[in-house]
C-alpha cells in the first residue's frame, strides 16, 4: 500500500513540476521539476521509512555516507570538466578525458571517504532483520 503511494506521489509531482517546468523553461525546467518530484517522493519515502522504523528522517537513512559519495562525484565532475575543456576542444576527445578522469577518481574517493563513515549500530542490523522477517 505505501508502495503505491510513493508511486502515485512521485507520478502527481512529476505531472505537476515537470510539466509546468517544460511548459515555462523547455527542457531544462522538465528536467528540474523531474528533480524536484524526485526529491519530494525521496522524502515521503523517507517519512515512510521512519515511521516503520520508529524513529525521525534523520535516523532513517545513511546521511554521512550519501553525502560523501555525493560531495567525491561532485569534485570528480569538476576537475573532470576542467581537464577536459583545458585539454581538448573535440567533443569526442573531450568525453574521452572526462571519462579518463572522472572514473578513477571516483573509485578511489569513494575509497577513501569510507574510513570516516563509522559502522552500523547493531540495534540497526536488529531492526532490518525484524523488518525482513515481517515482510516474509
Amino acid at each position: 500500500r505505501d508502495l503505491l503511494l510513493a508511486a502515485v506521489v512521485l507520478l502527481a509531482a512529476n505531472l505537476v513540476l515537470a510539466g509546468l517546468g517544460a511548459w515555462w523553461w523547455g527542457m531544462v525546467g522538465a528536467s528540474l521539476g523531474t528533480l524536484l518530484a524526485n526529491l519530494i517522493a525521496w522524502v515521503f519515502v523517507l517519512g515512510r521509512l521512519a515511521d516503520a522504523f520508529g524513529s525521525d528522517v534523520q535516523h532513517s537513512f545513511a546521511w554521512m555516507p550519501w553525502a560523501l559519495c555525493v560531495a567525491t562525484s561532485a569534485a570528480a565532475v569538476a576537475i573532470a570538466t576542467v581537464a577536459a575543456r583545458l585539454t581538448t576542444s573535440s567533443p569526442i576527445s573531450a568525453l574521452t578525458v572526462e571519462m579518463l578522469v572522472f572514473v578513477p577518481l571516483v573509485l578511489v574517493g569513494h575509497r577513501w571517504t569510507r574510513q570516516f563513515v563509522p559502522p552500523p549500530p547493531a540495534e540497526a542490523a536488529a531492526q532490518v532483520l525484524a523488518v525482513q522477517g515481517a515482510l516474509r
